[in-house]
């Protein structure tokens, strides 16, 4: 079986790197999906399963390159955003009720709220252009809300990252039939190298974008 995985924004053709969403302190929509779709491939490659990797700011190569890829299923990661600073919760898109994509969407949404215990905003359906254009069953998934300032800081935290990819997975397994690997520690091809790079506090954000765009996880902390 085959998952194109997408980490919401990232670098433009036009050569420009769309963020996403950014919290009041800074913190990146585009940092926090790739560090749960990179953990998130981690576990369903140790089911034995194919996955592609996506992020990048143009959504028309994103379909273009899960549809070439024929992947059986689509998994989009976003965070949500909210002029209003107490918006919180998870909620999770389909393209439409009653088909595979809402299925999937169902057993995603209440694996993550049960994990998280964050509110449910339950399952919806929309539009857009990643459910739209998509070959195969497709799901968006918004894991919180980067502009609640305890959602942001959750987003923060490593292990709430495994936390997240992992009940994403469960649900996918559930869904899917695929085997569920329940430690982390079994996950298959993990390398982790973690590289502190100390920057002028006006450069971070360039920094920052650079090392995404490498197609590497990156997440700034703010040290006393």
């Amino acid at each position: 079986m085959k998952f194109a995985l997408n980490a919401g924004h990232g670098q433009k053709n036009n050569g420009t790197f769309d963020s996403g969403a950014v919290s009041k302190s800074g913190f990146t929509e585009a940092s926090e999906t790739i560090e749960v779709v990179n953990i998130l491939a981690s576990y369903i490659k140790s089911s034995g399963h194919e996955v592609l990797i996506i992020q990048d700011g143009d959504l028309e190569d994103v379909t273009n390159q899960a549809n070439d890829y024929r992947a059986d299923y689509f998994i989009s990661v976003h965070c949500n955003s909210a002029s209003d600073s107490s918006a919180h919760g998870i909620e999770t898109f389909a393209l439409s009720s009653g088909g595979q994509g809402d299925k999937l969407a169902n057993a995603v949404q209440s694996n993550l709220v049960s994990a998280t215990n964050l509110t449910n905003r339950g399952v919806k359906y929309s539009n857009f252009w990643v459910l739209r254009k998509t070959n195969m069953p497709a799901i968006l998934i918004e894991i919180g809300f980067i502009s609640n300032q305890n959602e942001e800081s959750l987003m923060k935290d490593a292990t709430w990252d495994i936390k997240v990819a992992k009940a994403i997975y469960k649900g996918i397994s559930e869904f899917t039939g695929i085997q569920f690997v329940e430690e982390v520690s079994k996950v298959a091809d993990v390398k982790d190298i973690y590289l502190s790079v100390r920057v002028l506090d006006s450069k971070a954000d360039a920094v920052i974008k650079q090392i995404i765009a490498m197609g590497y996880a990156t997440k700034r902390l703010e040290l006393a």
